[in-house]
């Protein structure tokens, strides 16, 4: 049987102005993964990647990710994350959290 390991981010922003603390964090490189198209509809995605880009990223969408991922799904979404070689990826369906890379 294979190992698995899941690990759960460290902080969770929450709140009103929680979108804006994007422009905070200190890094080079992002990933915004998200799933349909209502972050990008309402705006928020473009707002990420603003903020993320203010705060001196490089950022990569990765969009279209189905709620609980299938295995090769998992096997074609990390190749364009690993030309960019990030220093973490924000999952954005809905709910704005940063995952800083272990």
């Amino acid at each position: 049987m294979a190992v698995m390991h899941f690990s759960v981010p460290r902080h969770i922003i929450s709140g009103p102005a929680a979108l804006n603390h994007l422009s905070t964090l200190k890094g080079r490189k992002a990933v915004l993964v998200t799933g349909g198209s209502s972050m990008k509809r309402f705006g928020f995605l473009a707002q990420a990647e603003a903020l993320l880009q203010q705060a001196g990223m490089q950022t990569l969408i990765v969009d279209g990710v189905e709620p609980n991922p299938s295995v090769a799904l998992s096997g074609v979404v990390p190749r364009p994350c690993r030309s960019l070689s990030p220093n973490g990826s924000s999952p954005s369906a809905g709910g704005r959290r940063w995952m800083p890379p272990r």
